[in-house]
């Protein structure tokens, strides 16, 4: 059972870092942009949920918690782009944030009870998804654009960093392979979404 599940998520996780990357490169808003979005959402969740599964086959508690922050990064994303009712999507939205919340707390255990460098890591994943749920839950956001583009932005990242951290051990330092890439990431969605915001205004 193991090998089928290990190969879905393999498989799923590549055609996301694919199409994530085409959809990034992709004009905002437009079909192209859009479509490999939509792929690279349906692949990442298939990614994580398998991901899910094997953590509980391998007792991996660490697998666990990144497989539920970045399904909460994902859905809330994909969320706040779909075109529905407002009050639809605020409901979601609040959804989302509990269970973020949740994981939060599911990272910080697992984080207390792990080496030194995994609580960093946990520690590090648990304010960041923590920052979105609370915010989220007490406030919906006003700039959807923004909200959107963070959070698929952090779950390329997340994919990024769980196909560094597996092809790279033993060649650069976990920190550098667990955290490299949001440090990287958040620069260029930050830029990115500025540019298309600046883009949209004129």
């Amino acid at each position: 059972m193991k090998e089928p599940i290990l190969y879905i998520h393999i498989i799923s996780g590549i055609i996301s870092l694919l199409t994530g990357a085409f959809a990034a490169l992709k004009r905002k808003g437009s079909d192209g942009h859009s479509k490999f979005g939509r792929v690279f959402s349906v692949s990442l969740i298939i990614s994580a949920l398998s991901g899910l599964i094997l953590s509980i086959i391998i007792s991996s508690a660490f697998l666990l918690v990144v497989a539920l922050f970045t399904i909460y990064l994902v859905c809330s994303g994909w969320t706040f782009a779909r075109r529905m009712k407002l009050k639809q999507k605020k409901k979601w939205i609040r959804i989302l944030s509990i269970y973020g919340i949740i994981s939060g707390i599911a990272m910080v255990t697992t984080g207390l009870l792990a080496q030194r460098n995994a609580l960093i890591i946990l520690l590090a994943f648990s304010i960041l998804i923590f920052s979105f749920s609370i915010r989220d839950l007490v406030k919906f956001p006003k700039n959807l654009i923004r909200a959107h583009g963070g959070r698929m932005g952090g779950a390329y990242i997340a994919s990024a960093t769980a196909f560094l951290v597996v092809n790279t051990h033993g060649y650069i330092p976990p920190l550098v392979a667990w955290l490299g890439p949001g440090l990287v990431g958040g620069v260029l969605i930050s830029l990115g979404i500025r540019a298309y915001e600046k883009r949209v205004r004129r």
